[in-house]
């Protein structure tokens, strides 16, 4: 499903570069959107796959957490403001030096909690934050907060179960394929970590991982 798939995303690339009218990129621009919500799904589903038959690898490689944060913030501004949301980060200096870990999974944990928020936020603003917490044993913290919608309790205990979504009146009816945070929760656990939802209908929502 993968290859044509990128074989799909790639002629439309090269499509968008001849002579079309409005009507034609506009028809593009939905073609390239479809196929690469159908790689999501792809894509979350092999991940769950690997989760759930304990084939998924970790590696253990130097990385720059403070850097690593900062691009991925910076990556998701663009998105933002077409939005007109403000996005920004706050990341401590002591996390501008070099750990040990999978960056790669990390990366996705917050690319899944920043897309998200995005994702189901209206208006107002969204605020990464990266620090080092606890005395005797470190763990790099990272915050995620919105002004979205947020959240009952009831919809709070449902949201990390598989294949689960939030009604279309909840979700500000952006498109979800039910397992991101599913995985998310699975990732950071098995990397040894925690995630804490705090969230309130109405004032937003508040994620928080411990690394």
């Amino acid at each position: 499903i993968k290859s044509p798939l990128n074989s799909i995303t790639g002629y439309t690339e090269l499509l968008k570069s001849t002579d079309l009218s409005d009507r034609q990129q506009y028809y593009l621009r939905n073609m390239k959107s479809s196929a690469q919500h159908i790689l999501r799904l792809v894509n979350n589903l092999l991940d769950y796959s690997k989760l759930e038959s304990g084939k998924m690898i970790f590696d253990n490689l130097p990385y720059n957490p403070a850097q690593l944060l900062q691009e991925i913030a910076d990556s998701f501004i663009p998105q933002a403001s077409q939005k007109e949301l403000n996005l920004s980060s706050l990341i401590s200096r002591d996390l501008d030096h070099e750990y040990r870990g999978d960056p790669l999974k990390i990366r996705q944990i917050i690319v899944n909690l920043l897309s998200n928020a995005i994702k189901y936020t209206r208006n107002g603003k969204i605020e990464l934050s990266g620090f080092v917490t606890g005395s005797r044993e470190k763990m790099m913290c990272i915050v995620i907060k919105d002004t979205g919608s947020g959240m009952t309790e009831e919809e709070q205990s449902l949201i990390f179960e598989e294949f689960t979504r939030l009604s279309s009146q909840h979700n500000n009816g952006a498109e979800g394929t039910g397992l991101g945070l599913t995985i998310t929760r699975q990732l950071t656990e098995l990397m040894g970590g925690s995630i804490h939802l705090e969230s309130k209908k109405g004032k937003g929502s508040t994620f928080t991982v411990r690394l």
